[in-house]
């Protein structure tokens, strides 16, 4: 099934580990490694006989994604060609694109997914410390992540992993590993609940409920405990709001603000849409929704510019992955990325469907799930695919294609 693939290295798995590491605690380390392992499978991959360059409809969505976004910055002469961006989109989708055409060995995708999972557990005891103890923080924040909301979008997707894991893993490891992962679920959980950030909190219940839901039914449990389970997941999740009820309190505290309860987001709705309506096909560039300015709002709207900085003082940060992305890349990349997520949710149902997956491939569909499923639902109210976040989830797609992915005609 995966002769058309090229077998990974212990040269480059390490340098994939290497960069899961760096993804939540260092900046450079994370460019660094992502560009050294991309250099070295091309290397790799070019000498290896039996692999394939093309093999089917995800290199084409991979294709048509980055060729949106290169579209975008060549035309983005009104508010500047954003290439530092639009890097860190290349990097991401690589990710996905190398590993869709390679093949791990288990011992390697439990070490990356262990990687993954530690890392984020030593940021955030670090993103603990400065935000409580130390207090050199105002909100939780993972170290390389940096902003609470990015922050909590990437807790979300390691923390539902580690849920997942702790389900799959239920009577196949040594006790001592199991509770240390249930451990980390609960403190990863916790801090989610505790955190400042409303829409990864939801996008991770939201997830976790889902996830729950598909193991029960995958194990033929009847509709009345699988709702029974969930409602107990919606009990624990309250008991946590009851003992901090914070995120409520903030709710009540942003309602009384101009921008409302959605700090400011329905505002900021007004701006992706009013962008549209000037740059319709591919927008104003990768990354250049918060280059709009007040004075250009005003002057597109017919409006006072004063009524714009009182409405919202920011600057206009997309804050929505879908209207954000129709405002940068226009109608054809938001089509493009609808595309991309509808094909990443089938594969999800297509293979989760399957009889007889083994431990390995079950957690690799929880990581893939579990990053598309955080970057669904935190979309409506962030922009889950940049930076860290974009090549975490990638680099979750790219494993579930390395495991489940092959090309029709070369089976």
């Amino acid at each position: 099934m995966y002769n058309n693939k090229h077998k990974l290295s212990d040269w480059e798995w390490a340098l994939l580990v290497l960069l899961a590491i760096a993804l939540p605690l260092s900046e450079a380390l994370k460019n660094i490694a992502s560009v050294i392992f991309l250099v070295v499978w091309l290397g790799a991959f070019h000498k290896d006989s039996q692999a394939r360059w093309f093999m089917g409809k995800w290199d084409w969505i991979f294709t048509l994604f980055i060729g949106s976004a290169t579209i975008s910055t060549l035309l983005a002469f009104d508010f500047g060609h954003n290439w530092m961006m639009w890097g860190d989109t290349l990097l991401a989708v690589s990710l996905a694109w190398t590993l869709a055409h390679s093949s791990l060995q288990d011992r390697q995708i439990h070490w990356l997914l262990a990687a993954i999972i530690l890392s984020t557990l030593v940021a955030t005891l670090v993103g603990l410390w400065q935000w409580q103890i130390s207090h050199e923080k105002t909100f939780f924040e993972l170290n390389s992540v940096g902003y609470f909301n990015q922050s909590a979008m990437y807790l979300g997707m390691v923390a539902a992993l580690t849920a997942w894991s702790s389900i799959i893993l239920y009577n196949k490891i040594n006790r001592y590993l199991f509770a240390g992962l249930c451990v980390i679920t609960v403190l990863f959980s916790c801090v989610m609940l505790w955190g400042e950030s409303r829409g990864g909190m939801l996008a991770f219940f939201l997830t976790l409920v889902f996830l729950v839901s598909f193991f029960l039914y995958n194990r033929r449990i009847n509709l009345k405990k699988i709702g029974l389970w969930n409602l107990a997941i919606v009990l624990i999740f309250s008991i946590f709001l009851a003992i901090n009820p914070h995120l409520i309190e903030k709710s009540i505290e942003k309602s009384q603000e101009p921008g409302g309860v959605s700090s400011g987001r329905g505002i900021i709705a007004e701006v992706s849409l009013e962008v549209f309506k000037h740059y319709p096909f591919f927008g104003i560039g990768v990354a250049n929704h918060e280059k709009v300015s007040h004075e250009t709002m005003a002057h597109w709207r017919g409006e006072d510019e004063v009524l714009w900085q009182q409405l919202y003082p920011k600057n206009f940060h997309p804050h929505n992955l879908y209207l954000g992305t129709l405002a940068e890349r226009g109608l054809v990349g938001v089509v493009i990325l609808i595309i991309l997520l509808i094909a990443w949710l089938h594969l999800v149902f297509a293979t989760g469907r399957r009889q007889n997956l083994t431990t390995t491939q079950w957690l690799v569909w929880g990581f893939g799930s579990s990053v598309l499923l955080v970057t669904l639902f935190a979309g409506f109210f962030n922009t889950p695919l940049r930076h860290e976040n974009a090549r975490l989830a990638f680099l979750g797609l790219g494993l579930m294609l390395s495991i489940f992915y092959t090309n029709q005609r070369s089976k």
